[in-house]
């Protein structure tokens, strides 16, 4: 299957599902802002959103409503994408040019995902 940037998965996951929606049977899970494996304790400050993942290590989506068959996870997170109107950027930043990039990048009103990884909140 195809893999997708860990901070295009984050963002899909906080983004707003209808109620009925929800991922089951995983061993990846996107918790706050941060994408850990459920069998590894390592994992539990996060794992690198530059890094790219398979949907289906996140389980299968289900419906709790059971009205319709939901799609496969690639596919609704392909919709997601397809209707976004933002894209996500990683760049490298030179240590002491970071607080001037994030000044920058704020300017612009841009969002920079992992900013609390940073230590800049």
């Amino acid at each position: 299957m195809a893999k997708f940037l860990g901070a295009e998965i984050v963002a899909f996951f906080d983004s707003e599902w209808p109620e009925e929606w929800y991922v089951d049977d995983g061993t990846l899970t996107c918790f706050e802002g941060k994408i850990i494996n459920d069998a590894d304790p390592n994992t539990l400050g996060g794992m690198p959103l530059e890094d790219k993942y398979d949907l289906d290590d996140f389980g299968v989506l289900l419906s709790s409503s059971r009205v319709t068959e939901p799609p496969s996870i690639n596919t609704f997170f392909k919709r997601w994408k397809k209707d976004l109107t933002t894209v996500t950027l990683i760049v490298e930043v030179p240590k002491d040019a970071l607080r001037d990039a994030v000044r920058y990048i704020a300017s612009q009103d841009c969002k920079i995902v992992n900013l609390k990884a940073l230590g800049l909140e």
